[in-house]
């Protein structure tokens, strides 16, 4: 048999009674406040581990947007250089082009009156002009023209068609200088 004492006032027990209380209300506080920070701390981490997330996406995403820029930037320089080449091409091909309207301009200024032009026959810079000569002397007068202008030189008549005093058909060989075939010639 057991026998117990209770020593303790009924004031004293209630004052026991209230520590143990509040001891236990401490205690769930204490616990309820670690759960809080403990919940809060992996919110935390998890905010932040999006964040590095979301960043690093937004990298990529500006990244592949610098990728396709850089693709239309080298789609464009590629048209540049295109357009460039075929500029290029043209360029060089009127500079090289010859201009024949020079050619028969130059040629209208030589040809005395009395001459009618009715054929000409071009390889390479050597052409060769057939036509009607009204006089001897009017045929003359047409190579000493050739041959003094710049742009033509060695124009020579065969002496067959020197022989008939009017009425003359003859072909004339000359070369043109290649400055007077350019562009700017003239």
């Amino acid at each position: 048999m057991e026998i117990k004492l209770n020593l303790l006032s009924e004031a004293k027990k209630n004052e026991v009674h209230r520590k143990n209380r509040y001891r236990f209300i401490v205690w769930q506080e204490a616990m309820l406040i670690f759960l809080s920070l403990f919940y809060m701390g992996i919110l935390t981490g998890i905010y932040y581990m999006l964040t590095f997330q979301y960043n690093n996406l937004e990298s990529t995403a500006i990244s592949q947007g610098q990728n396709q820029t850089f693709q239309e930037i080298n789609n464009a320089e590629q048209k540049f250089k295109t357009v460039n080449d075929k500029i290029a091409e043209t360029m060089n091909f009127q500079r090289e082009h010859i201009t024949w309207s020079k050619f028969f301009i130059a040629l209208d200024t030589v040809v005395p009156h009395g001459i009618l032009l009715e054929k000409m026959v071009t390889v390479d810079r050597k052409i060769s002009l057939s036509g009607k000569a009204d006089t001897r002397d009017t045929l003359l007068q047409f190579q000493s023209n050739l041959n003094t202008t710049d742009c033509f030189q060695n124009a020579d008549v065969p002496l067959a068609d020197l022989f008939t005093q009017n009425n003359i058909d003859f072909q004339i060989d000359v070369e043109i200088q290649q400055q007077c075939l350019k562009n700017g010639a003239l």
